[in-house]
């Protein structure tokens, strides 16, 4: 039997891997941006850690052709690793600021995937 956290993070893996290996079949010309996990919670916690574990079975998707990782969860902590409210008022979901974040973090790869500014 598997403890509560471990069954939730191997479920994590196999369905985000799931949900990747079905979009490359059915979609096999497309190209897929994955991002990290964010992180959660005001400071480090076993909850971010876990992610952290998915994270790493997720890079690995990466096959830089068609399936692209990029690792930006970064972008939302502190220097001394919390998380700002303004970037997360409720530690879990994105402000203003956070999304604006997030696009800017992204900009640059999908200009590179696409081909071109929209």
């Amino acid at each position: 039997q598997l403890r509560p956290e471990r069954e939730h993070r191997d479920r994590d893996r196999r369905g985000i891997t799931a949900v990747v290996h079905e979009l490359r079949t059915r979609l096999p010309d497309t190209k897929l941006l994955l991002l990290d996990v964010f992180p959660r919670g005001e400071q480090f916690n076993d909850q971010r850690g876990r992610i952290l574990q998915v994270n790493q079975t997720v890079r690995k998707l990466n096959d830089a052709q068609h399936v692209h990782y990029l690792a930006i969860g970064h972008r939302f902590l502190s220097e001394d690793g919390s998380i700002s409210p303004e970037i997360m008022p409720d530690f879990l979901h994105l402000s203003e600021a956070g999304y604006e974040a997030w696009a800017e973090a992204i900009e640059l790869k999908l200009v590179e995937l696409l081909g071109e500014p929209w």
